[in-house]
């Protein structure tokens, strides 16, 4: 491989003899050269240059500005000064535009001998590093998915400043929009007769993230990943709130018709990709909470049928024993169980109350007691408001049933 070199030097002899002495090089091809900064930077814009040796005191556009515009065109190509000038000032300019070596005239042929193994040594390195960055890219676009899960996972556990964030986020190449949501997807697998194909964990992550892709394909750009328990990370475009409810529940029940599997979701928007690590963290959290839904609100029910005769059972007697604030447990039952915990714990007690009536002995304010309510006429209310008559007329036609029942009289 040959390097292409550009030669810009106002003094045809000098631009000649740096020319002749790169020509000794089989590594390096000179493909322009120029007598001033305007016409090399012409040739520079039509060429891939990769060393430049630049006059400083050229017409027109000297070395300064032509060095300045080049970086901008080309900022990883080489740069090297010559100049008759060992002055302080264009050194310091030189070197905080980013030149390679400072070369000074008359040339001094070990020297530049000596700079020449400089600049082919670097580019060898350059090139190096290059193939290092495509090999990597490549890799990482293979494996992508795992290393954005594994940045999230440690962003939490080491807690990534903004900066390290930010890095991160380059180097994956996430193109995340404005406003962005991040969903993470629990699926639990279960029995189901119905599907009778052969189904292991690998299959079964596989054609869930498969739907995933599928149902929320239209807000790209779409990244998916795995995390370390086993959830779907899914990161997208932020819609309106009922447009994500809708793809949502599509999602879940598509799942949940094709798959031996139930799914909870847990889904959170920002506009902040900074964001992500503490984004990441509340999901997790709410999707752990998600999931013990049902346990709790089976304790809660157990409770319930434990404790209903109690006047002064109450949501707060029950969250403190499942651990719950009360606002936290009202919402996971009502979500549940499609019923508020009052009228729950009224359902109950009016079905103990019903099946309490086949004791003609117990007088009906006896009932009320038995079942949590001190107040005979405030259980009648509620009975009549639960069942659409009142208790003592409930109980007179459950008894004409049960006797022309007897005598078969229906």
């Amino acid at each position: 491989m040959k390097y292409k070199v550009l030669v810009a030097d106002d003094e045809y002899i000098i631009r000649r003899g740096i020319i002749k002495l790169l020509s000794k090089y089989s590594d390096l091809e000179v493909v322009a050269e120029a007598e001033d900064g305007e016409q090399a930077f012409e040739q520079a814009k039509d060429k891939e240059i990769d060393i430049f040796f630049v006059d400083i005191n050229m017409p027109f556009m000297n070395g300064l500005q032509f060095i300045e515009k080049i970086k901008e065109l080309q900022p990883n190509t080489i740069v090297n000064v010559i100049t008759g000038y060992d002055k302080f000032e264009y050194v310091r300019q030189a070197l905080r535009l980013g030149v390679f070596e400072y070369i000074l005239k008359p040339l001094n042929e070990n020297a530049f001998h000596e700079t020449i193994d400089k600049i082919l040594n670097a580019m060898k390195q350059k090139n190096e590093e290059e193939k290092y960055l495509r090999w990597a890219k490549a890799i990482l676009g293979i494996n992508k998915s795992n290393y954005i899960s594994e940045f999230l996972d440690r962003s939490t556990l080491l807690q990534y400043s903004e900066e390290k964030v930010r890095e991160e986020i380059d180097f994956l190449g996430l193109d995340l929009p404005e406003k962005y949501t991040m969903t993470l997807i629990y699926y639990e697998r279960i029995e189901n007769p119905d599907i009778r194909k052969h189904w292991n964990d690998k299959l079964l992550y596989a054609s869930v993230e498969n739907i995933a892709k599928e149902s929320y394909e239209s807000l790209a750009p779409l990244y998916l990943c795995k995390n370390n328990k086993g959830y779907l990370i899914l990161i997208c475009r932020t819609e309106s709130k009922d447009m994500l409810d809708f793809i949502n529940q599509e999602f879940k029940s598509v799942v949940e018709r094709y798959l031996p599997a139930k799914v909870i979701l847990a889904q959170q928007s920002d506009n902040n990709c900074y964001h992500i690590p503490k984004l990441y963290q509340d999901l997790l959290e709410k999707l752990e909470d998600i999931k013990c839904y049902p346990s709790i609100v089976k304790k809660t029910k157990q409770y319930i049928e434990e404790s209903y005769y109690r006047e002064e059972l109450s949501l707060n007697d029950v969250a403190e024993y499942v651990n719950l604030s009360p606002q936290h447990l009202s919402r996971i039952f009502k979500k549940e169980m499609d019923i508020t915990f009052i009228d729950y714990l009224t359902n109950v007690r009016i079905g103990k109350a019903i099946e309490l009536f086949s004791d003609d002995a117990l007088k009906m304010y006896e009932i009320a007691e038995k079942i949590g309510y001190s107040s005979q006429h405030y259980f009648s209310s509620v009975f009549k408001k639960v069942i659409g008559v009142s208790p003592i007329e409930y109980r007179n036609q459950r008894k004409e049933l049960q006797r022309e029942n007897f005598y078969g009289l229906s």
